[in-house]
């Protein structure tokens, strides 16, 4: 299941706002296209914009005796239901503040308690899939994508990764945020073969909760590498590699796109700007200006359509609508958690913040919630993690396309974080490294690119 969430509620004895202003749900719409739905309940408007993709999907709004419900990306652990969202109730039930632990994907969601007359705002530990609300005294309204809060006149804030918000409908007020994910050490270590075990798994999750066949971008690097080494073992597999070719990496990329039926290749230096600009103008939210970090703190950089990977990413979607695919396949995480753009101390890129030398205690450097800017490891949350699963959300999004990350997968960065720091250090993305190697899978070693 993907879809669009746009909830709102205003005080009928002070009310002024329409859904007449601005087309709020424009950019909704075209993350989800197939179909959309609304259910009003006590004057609180749930809208759901469904891209289907899922086996078994199941309608939203979901609604039951005490709860409406929207949600927005793929939960993967339905138990015996195999119906996508359908232990959210469930997971309510048994833990209504903290009910996002009982769950296994990426997903933003939206919870009206009709008993308790309060809207739950969630996200997933990274904050994959977008999440926005606006709040005044005269209502709140919460949607997938800014725009569909500012066009109603209202400042829009990021629910950030790894939260609950609730809010009080009475008063119109925000009575807590809590931060339910927390990362533990476990007495024993994991090992590489554990890591590449939860890798497969994810994996698995992955692309057997879809019927849709997926399409990737491949580099001559980690993270499209162990994507791309798992999908070329499937029996007959059909997944869609797509090329930006480049000079130095060119010859691993071949060589890997060999192993698949079918292919697409982009050339690098083909790619237009232009093209890129003129498409986000009319189906890509405005997106203000990067978030980075380093080991001195956070600072803004250019505007993201000026990101070298905007475009790259456009040209990658449009190959991959082409033949009709729609869940990409992201290597998003393998830079933030597997290196810190950067390894044995040495940055490999300007966004490092330790140079990926992992301590012994390595909580002492995890942020204890999306919002604490003081921690060393800035990327686990915010900074170009935030950044570029943005990017991935708003372009992907456009083509009415998902993007599922297996690398976020909350278990198998948990066997990451288990790992004793001498095996993180030992080589750069050291289980990444292990998992090709394994299987004996091309890669350029030495190189950061990207696709």
């Amino acid at each position: 299941m993907y879809s669009d969430s746009f909830a709102r509620y205003f005080d009928p004895d002070n009310a002024r706002y329409s859904l007449a202003t601005d087309s709020p749900d424009y950019y909704l719409k075209l993350r989800g296209p197939d179909s959309e739905n609304e259910i009003c309940s006590n004057g609180v408007y749930l809208r759901h914009y469904h891209l289907m993709i899922s086996m078994n999907p199941i309608s939203q709004p979901i609604e039951s005796e005490q709860y409406v419900i929207l949600f927005n990306g793929e939960i993967y652990n339905n138990n015996t239901s195999f119906v996508d969202g359908a232990n959210i109730v469930p997971a309510l039930h048994e833990s209504p503040e903290y009910f996002t632990n009982l769950l296994d994907g990426e997903f933003a969601i939206i919870v009206y308690d009709k008993i308790n007359n309060i809207l739950q705002l969630a996200t997933d530990p990274f904050g994959s899939k977008p999440l926005f609300f606006g709040i005044n005294k005269f209502g709140v309204v919460a949607a997938s994508y800014s725009s569909a809060i500012s066009s109603l006149g209202l400042k829009p804030k990021r629910v950030a990764a790894n939260t609950i918000i609730t809010i009080s409908l009475a008063d119109l007020a925000i009575l807590k945020i809590s931060h339910p994910h927390r990362w533990l050490i476990t007495p024993a270590a994991s090992s590489l073969d554990d890591w590449c075990i939860a890798f497969e798994n994810s994996m698995r999750k992955r692309i057997d909760s879809t019927e849709q066949i997926p399409y990737f971008g491949l580099s001559g690097g980690y993270d499209s590498g162990v994507i791309s080494c798992f999908l070329s073992k499937q029996i007959e597999s059909k997944s869609l590699p797509v090329l930006v070719l480049n000079e130095i990496e060119q010859g691993v990329q071949i060589q890997r796109a060999s192993k698949f039926k079918d292919m697409i290749i982009l050339n690098w230096s083909a790619l237009s700007e232009e093209e890129a600009i003129r498409y986000a103008e009319t189906k890509i939210e405005h997106l203000r200006c990067i978030e980075y970090s380093n080991g001195s703190g956070y600072y803004s950089d250019k505007p993201m359509i000026k990101d070298s990977g905007f475009k790259k990413l456009i040209a990658v979607a449009s190959a991959g609508d082409s033949k009709g695919r729609k869940v990409f396949l992201d290597g998003m995480g393998g830079d933030e958690i597997y290196s810190d753009y950067g390894w044995n101390g040495r940055p490999l890129g300007i966004h490092s913040n330790f140079g990926g030398r992992f301590p012994d205690d390595i909580l002492s450097i995890v942020p204890s919630n999306p919002y604490d800017k003081s921690a060393r490891w800035a990327s686990f949350y915010n900074s170009t993690m935030s950044t570029y699963l943005a990017k991935s959300e708003h372009v992907i999004g456009s083509f009415g396309h998902e993007s599922r990350y297996p690398l976020l997968d909350k278990s198998l960065v948990k066997c990451f974080l288990n790992l004793p720091a001498a095996i993180k250090n030992s080589k750069y993305k050291a289980p990444l490294d292990y998992y090709l190697s394994l299987h004996n899978w091309p890669v350029l070693r030495g190189v950061k690119h990207g696709f």
